[in-house]
């Protein structure tokens, strides 16, 4: 669960450079900088107290005492008293508990949908939730009833009105929302329809193509690797033989695009290119120059990076060569440069970035790369999510409000 990520995160910014080679204190500012908060500044939700805690979804956060598991609401109020083994997110109005070595669901009451029975629970998408039952899958609807019975080896849940499935004897297809197999278990793989298509991995030759909801292939199998369809058009791969020297030939793996006909619109010869989104596309070259290119297969513009997100309001965090962590905007300019230890990556909507120095400083940002806030080095700031981020604090977890 991501709250494991959150702990790690925490607990690492106050425990790194604590061995025995001395490390010399750095002051957070200097000059009188009005824009540091000190623990007194904070608008807490929640004082310090927990040990384990998720960011807010769905209006809850999941909060832990001595390994005992609630919710709390956005006000701070204790909605479900900590009393579970483990828990998850909210998701659609339920949450999963576990209670016993058992995984079940309830809601905002803190009522069971179901009690706990199952070997894992995930969340509910779309009103449907994955669980996990003797070593197989199956789907549960908002009433804790089975649409499909854990039956299955694999499933995949999405947003859309097809569930993906796959028996190890039988191969893999797909069924409706109602449970009832729409496309025969005839495929080596799939995955979930995007944009009215799926990608399937045929059981002969290993290759994948895409098919309709009626299980047809409207682009027949014949890529080594795949993508799924973003923006009308997908990134493919394809196995050939390239001449790294004279007479030398070594089998690489091109990456071209193609459209819903099955027809090139780039031609593969890059060594990666990943999903397209509003038009543009993380890629590298053959010659190892990595940037965002247009659905021409041009270069919009070119980093000295390792790789970067996709573009979400606007910007982009950027991962440099060097490692570190800064954002660009669509022009491929850098709004908060490449100097940070850390990054959350951006959440959409949020309209707020947070990057973590090398002397353990959190600094938020608003998109144009101005500084809203920064925090004292004592403080660690966990993710944002809904107007609100979880801090580490004298090694305990509180909840504090953040104003965009």
């Amino acid at each position: 669960m991501k709250r494991l990520f959150i702990l790690v995160i925490l607990t690492t910014l106050l425990s790194m450079g604590c061995g025995t080679e001395e490390v010399e204190e750095k002051p957070i500012e200097e000059n009188g900088d009005d824009l540091v908060k000190q623990k007194e500044d904070l608008n807490f939700v929640v004082e310090p107290k927990y040990d384990e805690a998720d960011w807010f979804s769905d209006g809850y956060a999941m909060v832990g005492i001595d390994n005992t598991y609630g919710y709390i609401d956005g006000e701070g109020k204790e909605i479900v008293e900590l009393k579970f083994d483990d828990a998850s997110s909210f998701s659609e109005g339920f949450g999963a508990v576990k209670l016993d070595d058992k995984w079940g669901y309830i809601n905002e009451e803190g009522e069971y949908l179901v009690e706990p029975k199952y070997d894992n629970a995930h969340d509910f998408k779309n009103g449907l939730a994955k669980i996990e039952l003797d070593g197989k899958k199956g789907v549960i609807n908002k009433q804790g009833d089975y649409v499909i019975e854990p039956t299955y080896d694999f499933i995949w849940v999405g947003s859309g009105d097809m569930i993906g499935v796959s028996d190890f004897d039988k191969g893999a297809g797909f069924t409706n929302r109602d449970g009832d197999i729409v496309i025969d278990l005839k495929f080596d793989s799939v995955s979930l329809f995007s944009e009215g298509l799926a990608k399937v991995q045929c059981k002969e030759e290993g290759k994948y193509g895409f098919i309709n909801k009626e299980g047809e292939y409207v682009i027949e199998p014949k890529f080594d690797s795949a993508r799924s369809f973003s923006d009308g058009i997908v990134p493919v791969g394809i196995k050939n033989l390239v001449e790294k020297e004279e007479n030398v030939k070594e089998e690489v793996e091109l990456w071209g695009v193609i459209d819903k006909s099955g027809e090139y619109v780039i031609e593969p010869e890059f060594k990666s290119i990943s999903n397209f989104k509003g038009g543009i596309a993380p890629a590298t070259n053959m010659k190892g120059e990595y940037g965002f290119i247009d659905e021409s297969g041009e270069y919009i513009f070119k980093l000295e990076s390792d790789s970067s997100d996709h573009f979400k309001d606007g910007v982009a965090r950027n991962k440099s060569t060097e490692g570190k962590w800064g954002f660009i905007n669509k022009k491929g300019e850098f709004i908060i440069e490449p100097d940070y230890e850390m990054a959350w990556p951006y959440k959409e909507g949020e309209e707020l970035i947070q990057v973590r120095t090398t002397d353990e400083q959190w600094i938020v940002y608003d998109l144009d790369g101005d500084i809203k806030f920064k925090l004292d080095s004592e403080v660690a700031l966990g993710r944002i999510s809904e107007g609100k981020a979880s801090v580490f604090i004298d090694e305990k977890i509180g909840f504090i409000e953040i104003n965009k």
